[in-house]
């Protein structure tokens, strides 16, 4: 026989004794213990009973994203209504969120309506193509803004106006070493925003964390489970915490034109003609060094893939430079990388890597190049010459309103003149515009490719051939055809360009994408295929484009799909095959809720949270209707069965929060010159300097987005007096999180029939 000293129900017991009195005053005595619910459940003894339904609708709304229930502006169509809400919430908890909704489906209206809800106005950070899109719609949406351009930010730093900032094709913002991002981060730092892009990932997975991060603080889902940011691009399953700050949405519910994809090939003339002209090529030594070598005639490889005139341009222009080279040698100097950069960059900068260029000035050019240079140049064949040329006009005979995209300016200018008649064909670059030999401004060339042009005189052009500054944020959708006369290095550029076609709106149902395939030997020696097929999986396993992989967003789809339930937590049951239970939480610190987790237990006693299982647990449940009320001995024995999954979950996101202090040992120098501020204000008794480094040690100790990350950099190397500077406009950050809480959402039990 056992003895045990009478506890209260609030001192934390697993078990309790069932009592039986002995004359002895002051002691219970227990023969045998019953199970007790621990203290963290107890307040769900009493949960209410509801229908499966309703509660099947409470546990699944939990899973999706936060959404913000105000009120939006009346222009907003209903499809542009989730969107909405999901952005305006992240950027009022993470103080960002990306929006990668398909090109057509509105960005620009939605990203007004949250900087009219969040902060009434915008600060607009646009290319310059797409300025006066934007100031247009801003007035007519009554959002005050002011515009400054991708273009500016690459000169150099700007002023960002009031208001939530907005960064469309925020794609051109992925690289943290470019000059535009490097002026712009540092003007972000404290300000919230919105990331607007179709194509968030071009070529790798970091491309989206580097734009999340110049709005985002890297640990902004440490109580979610993403300690980092940048670790989730590393590989492996993709977080779904990350659809709190990601918000893609698919074409599903856009009427678009349907796609009827081309694939036109080479003629035996023009590949006669490539390859005649690839092996002179590779006659050429170009350099000593091998990554000069190869990238040099990488890029002659490229030029020569567009068209015979873009070859002819680039060998020019490299021929002065080798006869620079000459030159300089007698003086003791030698054209480097920067050198090589200006004279074959042009156009190609975005697609060519020039950082694998050696950074020195020495020479990296053979003059005995010179005479070969010559011949091959002599050797091209003239601009009427052009079997690849012969190949696209024999394609636009048809008189359908085309559009056709290349990589190179130099090609732009020889397709105006080659096509017949070419006083019908418009033409873009990003330095100049026209109609046939007419200069023009490039907001009336791409007018007359707008929708609801009407060619009554039969004289408006109805080709536009155009690099890719007219690929981003443009509706053109009077073009029945898009045509990649070029093949660009990431299937997102390809998506671009499709889709200035491919937009709401437009008058034809059926957009036709012709893809103009280089001869094989140079299409191997590119291998731009190669890179395409590579580059188009990545975007999927991120729930982002049209190939999106259902398994990241298949929690949110489910939300959806069984529709809304109570706002607090309630118990059912289903009749089912066997015992099982199903569960759902949600995670809380700090204020911020995140979205919630469900959870099944199987049949064989361990709870699992795949997609599978839970709707084959769903299917089951909604099957059996609003089933019967769970008895109360039922709905305690089931409490006691989920401690361990909330268990787990807390103990999973507590992980997630301790993973963030080794991040403090990569600022151990600013921690060490602030903490020795400190030191000596609180010897001084300096209350305001002590403040100020504590407002210092806080934020060090926590994530940060790109701009913050270069500011904690300087506070470890700048001087005392630019130090306090510094302390005193550091942004207000929250501490280090603690590990959430976990409540409970909803409960069913599933009987055995």
């Amino acid at each position: 026989m056992m003895r045990a000293i009478a506890c209260s129900d609030s001192v934390p017991m697993t078990a309790r004794p069932s009592p039986r009195r002995f004359p002895r005053a002051g002691v219970i005595v227990a023969e045998s213990f019953v199970g007790w619910l621990d203290p963290a459940l107890a307040r769900y003894r009493d949960l209410p009973v509801a229908s499966t339904q309703a509660v099947l609708g409470a546990v699944m709304s939990a899973l999706a994203p936060a959404q913000a229930d105000d009120p939006p502006p009346t222009w907003l169509r209903p499809s542009q209504l989730t969107a909405y809400r999901r952005c305006l919430a992240a950027v009022r908890s993470h103080g960002g969120a990306l929006l990668a909704e398909p090109p057509g489906a509105g960005k620009t209206w939605i990203a007004l309506a949250v900087a009219l809800r969040a902060e009434g106005a915008a600060a607009c950070v646009v290319p310059a193509a797409l300025r006066r899109t934007w100031t247009s719609a801003a007035a007519a949406a009554g959002v005050p803004v002011t515009v400054t351009t991708h273009e500016a930010w690459s000169r150099g730093p700007r002023v960002l106006g009031a208001g939530l900032i907005i960064i469309d094709e925020a794609h051109g913002f992925r690289s943290p070493g470019i000059n535009r991002t490097a002026n712009l981060a540092p003007a972000l730092v404290g300000r919230r925003g919105l990331l607007l892009t179709a194509t968030p990932i071009v070529n790798r997975a970091e491309d989206l964390i580097h734009q999340l991060l110049l709005l985002v603080r890297d640990d902004t889902l440490a109580t979610a489970g993403v300690p980092s940011l940048r670790a989730a691009a590393a590989g492996g399953p993709v977080p779904q915490a990350l659809g709190e700050i990601v918000v893609a949405g698919t074409a599903a519910g856009l009427e678009r034109p349907v796609v009827r994809t081309v694939t036109s090939r080479p003629s035996p003339a023009e590949r006669r003609q490539v390859l005649g002209l690839m092996a002179a090529l590779d006659r050429l030594a170009l350099s000593p060094d091998g990554a000069v070598e190869s990238l040099v005639r990488g890029v002659l490889l490229t030029t020569l893939a567009s068209s015979t005139e873009a070859l002819r341009r680039a060998l020019t222009r490299y021929r002065a430079l080798v006869l620079q080279a000459l030159d300089a040698g007698l003086s003791g100097q030698a054209p480097g990388r920067h050198a090589i950069r200006r004279a074959l960059g042009g156009d190609l900068d975005q697609v060519v890597m020039w950082t694998l260029l050696p950074v020195t000035d020495e020479s990296d050019l053979i003059a005995d190049d010179l005479p070969i240079l010559d011949e091959l140049l002599a050797a091209l064949p003239s601009p009427g010459q052009d079997p690849k040329a012969d190949r696209l006009a024999r394609l636009l005979a048809d008189g359908r309103p085309s559009l056709v995209f290349t990589m190179s300016r130099a090609t732009v200018h020889h397709l105006r003149r080659r096509l017949v008649p070419s006083s019908r064909v418009g033409w873009c670059t990003g330095s100049e515009a026209g109609i046939g030999p007419a200069r023009l401004r490039r907001a009336a060339v791409l007018g007359w490719f707008r929708p609801g042009v009407r060619d009554h005189c039969g004289l408006a052009p109805h080709i536009l051939v155009t690099t890719d500054v007219a690929a981003e944020g443009l509706d053109l959708q009077r073009a029945a055809r898009v045509v990649h006369y070029d093949l660009p290095w990431t299937p997102g550029r390809l998506e671009q360009r499709a889709g200035r076609a491919r937009r709401p709106g437009g008058e034809h149902r059926t957009v036709e994408v012709v893809r103009f395939e280089p001869p094989a030997p140079l299409g191997r020696r590119l291998g731009v295929f190669a890179a395409l097929v590579r580059k188009a999986g990545i975007p999927g396993r991120f729930g982002l484009g049209e190939r999106a992989d259902p398994a990241w967003t298949w929690r949110t789809r489910l939300a959806a799909s069984i529709g809304p339930g109570g706002r607090s937590p309630a118990v059912a049951a289903a009749a089912s095959r066997r015992f099982r239970l199903l569960a759902g939480f949600r995670l809380g610190s700090a204020g911020r809720v995140h979205p919630g987790v469900v959870m099944v237990l199987t049949a064989g006693g361990e709870w699992r949270d795949d997609p599978a299982t839970l709707e084959a647990a769903l299917e089951e449940a909604a099957a059996d209707g609003n089933g019967s009320a769970p008895t109360r001995p039922e709905i305690i024995a089931a409490l006691r069965r989920i401690r361990h999954p909330i268990d787990a979950v807390a103990r999973r996101n507590a992980t997630s929060v301790e993973a963030l202090r080794p991040r403090i040992a990569e600022l151990t120098r600013a921690i060490a010159r602030v903490h020795a501020v400190g030191r000596d204000a609180a010897r001084r008794r300096d209350r305001k300097t002590l403040a100020l480094a504590d407002r210092g040690l806080a934020f060090l100790r926590r994530g940060h987005t790109t701009g913050e990350r270069r500011l904690a950099e300087t506070l470890g190397t700048a001087g005392p007096e630019r130090l306090s500077a510094l302390l005193a406009d550091l942004p207000v950050t929250d501490p280090v999180p603690c590990p959430p809480g976990v409540t409970l959402t909803g409960l069913v039990i599933f009987r055995p029939r």
